[in-house]
């Protein structure tokens, strides 16, 4: 019995393993025709950790804080996948690296509960990264005063607010300052000076260090400046003789610097001053036009002036303003051969204005009043003339009429007379014929 167990199984076992063979393969072609595989419809964004960086390392470049990667599953997986963003995560470890450059590939993972799943691209594939290690230096603050104060006034105590500074970052250039400096500029300050002021990091050729960290940003500097009870502002006072030639007009006087400083060993001399200083006189007599000149102060005995000891004085003349009217004939150009132009009115009148020795030395011949006719053929035409004035700052303001009709025509051919012939024969003149009178016979 036993032995013909074995004898049917023996026969039928192909047959039966081949029935179960077809099964499983039906089976799994039901799955997937239900439930297909396939690339999910729309790359997934998922964030990038850094898993392990030591905090004595600085990274040197931005690392992307997100991938996209495209992934093959069944769709019912894509389906519930879309619906969880957070079950997909992305990283790069870190925790046995050291300084020096890097390419690592990042390794994606998704949730045990969602299977299966296939990583089919990631982008970008690849993160490539330097690390250096992180320091630190106390340096002290040097300040760098520049400058002097205006004249009369000295340079006093200086309070900062702090006197060195920590910088943080990587080792490379933290390694590479030399000096923290500070600077602050003086020149020509009357009154105390407060300021914040920026540190500026150098190496050792002077040339700044950027890209660090400091604990500071910027240090808080007041600067004093006094001045000794010898010294005084007073202002200048230009001293002029004579005016300039008729028909000009002194316009303004100006005097660089316009307020200077005075001092005197005794104060009492710079006390009684009367608050301005003259200059040596200028001449303006006969000038008609701006003069710039530099001249001494004229001060009392014992007192001096701190800095220059001259000032430039500039003067601006002006002519003097004024019209003029004229009355000129209105000349033509342009007007073709063979052609006539009359013009109604053949005069206008013109205002002209600028100033009074110009107006006053015109000449005949230097204004004009010109029609332009070029180009123009027979006919009537409204043109406006053309005011050409030859001396320089003269301006026609006003022209009457400012329109003149202007009529182009052909001139009329002349009538031909004969000319007579010094060898012709004079021809005779032909006598009247009297009539022959026959008398009637007068009958008996």
């Amino acid at each position: 019995m036993i032995w013909s167990f074995f004898r049917w199984l023996a026969k039928y076992l192909g047959a039966f393993f081949t029935a179960f063979t077809l099964a499983i393969i039906v089976w799994i072609l039901a799955v997937i025709n239900a439930d297909p595989n396939i690339s999910c419809p729309n790359p997934t964004t998922i964030p990038l950790n850094l898993i392990g960086q030591d905090t004595n390392l600085l990274l040197l470049q931005e690392i992307p804080e997100t991938i996209n990667i495209q992934l093959r599953a069944p769709r019912s997986v894509c389906e519930r996948l879309a619906r969880d963003p957070g079950s997909v995560i992305a990283s790069i470890d870190l925790s046995t690296l050291q300084s020096g450059s890097y390419s690592l590939e990042v390794q994606p993972q998704v949730s045990a509960q969602y299977r299966p799943v296939r990583v089919i691209e990631t982008d970008p594939a690849v993160i490539n990264f330097t690390l250096e290690s992180y320091a630190s230096r106390i340096l002290p603050l040097q300040f760098n005063i520049t400058g002097d104060p205006a004249p009369g006034f000295t340079k006093g105590a200086t309070v900062v607010s702090h006197s060195r500074v920590t910088i943080s970052g990587r080792k490379s250039l933290v390694d590479q300052v030399a000096e923290a400096i500070v600077t602050l500029d003086l020149s020509d300050a009357q009154q105390d000076v407060l300021a914040d002021r920026p540190i500026l990091l150098l190496d050792a050729q002077k040339n700044p260090v950027n890209g660090l960290t400091l604990d500071i940003p910027t240090v808080n500097i007041q600067q004093k400046i006094t001045r000794p009870s010898t010294y005084r502002e007073v202002t200048v006072r230009v001293v002029t003789t004579g005016q300039p030639i008729d028909g000009y007009l002194l316009t303004s006087i100006t005097a660089f610097p316009s307020v200077v400083t005075v001092f005197s060993a005794n104060p009492q001399l710079v006390r009684e001053m009367p608050g301005f200083v003259e200059t040596t006189p200028i001449t303006l007599t006969g000038i008609t036009e701006n003069l710039e000149q530099r001249v001494f102060l004229v001060l009392p005995e014992g007192v001096s002036v701190a800095g220059e000891q001259s000032v430039l004085v500039q003067i601006t003349i002006s002519a003097i303003q004024s019209q003029r009217s004229l009355t000129l004939n209105v000349e033509t150009i342009g007007l073709a051969p063979g052609l006539q132009a009359q013009i109604a009115p053949s005069m206008i009148d013109v205002i002209i204005s600028g100033p009074l020795p110009v107006l006053e030395a015109l000449q005949p011949g230097d204004i004009r009043a010109v029609l332009d006719l070029t180009g123009l053929e027979p006919g009537q035409y409204p043109l406006q003339p053309r005011v050409e004035i030859l001396p320089l700052g003269l301006t026609a303001n006003s022209i009457l009429p400012s329109t003149l009709e202007v009529t182009i025509t052909i001139p009329p051919s002349p009538t031909a007379t004969p000319t007579p012939d010094p060898n012709a024969t004079p021809s005779p003149t032909p006598q009247p014929t009297l009539p022959v009178f026959t008398p009637t016979p007068t009958p008996h």
